[in-house]
């Protein structure tokens, strides 16, 4: 799989002459551009990230400002600067904000390009596993009491999380850059079947994942037993007999269909505008629990909120999934601001609704209608 390089600098003489010259390597990994640090935590929140080189001046958000977002909230990415000036003064700043490495412009394309790989390879140096269970894997993990980064892809819903251990002691996780600690935990824990790989070392040092492992993965497994979605729908019998085909009948069973709550990944409905026209609206399921789902509100939606309040229920609203698609009426719990974060000055709406979370059902139950 390739990976993404995600090029920050506000020349864009530099990075229109670093995509023509980068394309030799398009088989080994892509280059990702944009003019600023701002759009550069954009890119973080939507893309798979593999490393970062970013100009230290730029306008919306600086080079430090991108290094200190990146610390934060994807300490496993790593960093390299592009500087007019490389004094050992200079080096000292960079490398103290989090980056890995600082290179001095003007640069010759192959000194860089060894950086990069350089560093790309780090991701995997631990080995890759395909279409494993990560349960027991990462028990070894703490058994052994490795220090590593794990990296982590849904088969099923093509989500991807990152794991941080040290001295096999879990201390933080994440999925995409949305959801952080235990609540990423439990989701990558429930996720059944994963291709991981292995980096034999961690750049996170705060613990923020309270319990040991066993515990968190025996939680995950009760809430991912809780928290499933009963889907109804009607099966036609293409097997009908000549006889009830010639009065144009055929049977009619209805199967229930399981699906985790953590496959959803958004929701559609349309609302009527104050000026009497209805309006569609997409949005991004952006975390879950057993408590309720959030769904993230970008700056082109926000007149949605204008039309939201704690106990509105909107009818109709499908929530939908890579392989399911459920139609059901949800009522608004709360309205919050993300003050930081990917998602900063967007609005979360936490949302509830009982068909959709439900105690789950046997997988084999069928119930026989008409």
């Amino acid at each position: 799989m390739r990976k993404n390089v995600l090029f920050a600098d506000n020349e864009h003489e530099l990075l229109h002459s670093l995509k023509q010259q980068f394309a030799e390597y398009q088989e080994a990994f892509s280059i990702i551009t944009v003019e600023n640090g701002k759009k550069a935590i954009k890119k973080l929140s939507q893309e798979d990230i593999s490393l970062v080189i970013t100009n230290l001046n730029m306008p919306n958000t600086d080079g430090f400002g991108l290094l200190f977002h990146v610390k934060e909230f994807y300490p496993d990415i790593p960093v390299i600067v592009m500087a007019e000036d490389s004094t050992p003064e200079m080096k000292s700043l960079v490398f103290e904000a989090g980056a890995v490495g600082c290179i001095e412009k003007p640069f010759k394309i192959g000194v860089l390009a060894e950086l990069i790989f350089d560093w790309l390879q780090h991701e995997t140096d631990g080995g890759i596993l395909r279409n494993v269970s990560s349960g027991m894997f990462l028990q070894l993990i703490e058994m052994e009491q490795k220090t590593c980064t794990i990296r982590l892809r849904d088969r099923a819903s093509g989500k991807r999380g990152v794991l941080f251990f040290r001295n096999g002691e879990l201390l933080d996780a994440r999925i995409n850059g949305v959801a952080k600690g235990e609540e990423a935990a439990y989701h990558i824990f429930s996720w059944d079947e994963v291709t991981l790989s292995i980096q034999n070392s961690c750049r996170c040092y705060d613990k923020n994942i309270e319990g040991n492992l066993q515990a968190i993965l025996l939680e995950a497994m009760r809430l991912k037993d809780e928290v499933v979605v009963v889907v109804p729908t009607t099966i036609v019998d293409t097997g009908a007999s000549e006889s009830d085909a010639g009065d144009g009948r055929s049977k009619r069973r209805e199967y229930r269909i399981i699906t985790k709550l953590s496959d959803f990944v958004y929701v559609e409905f349309s609302l009527e505008m104050p000026e009497g026209k209805r309006k569609h609206y997409r949005l991004n399921v952006i975390n879950y629990s057993r408590y309720g789902i959030g769904i993230l509100v970008p700056e082109k939606d926000f007149d949605l909120l204008n039309l939201l309040k704690k106990g509105t229920v909107i009818n109709e609203v499908t929530f939908s999934a890579s392989w399911a698609l459920i139609t059901v009426d949800m009522t608004i719990r709360h309205i919050t601001k993300l003050e930081e974060g990917p998602y900063a000055g967007m609005y979360s709406v936490g949302v509830e609704t009982r068909e959709l979370i439900t105690s789950a059902q046997p997988a084999q139950e069928k119930e026989l209608n008409h």
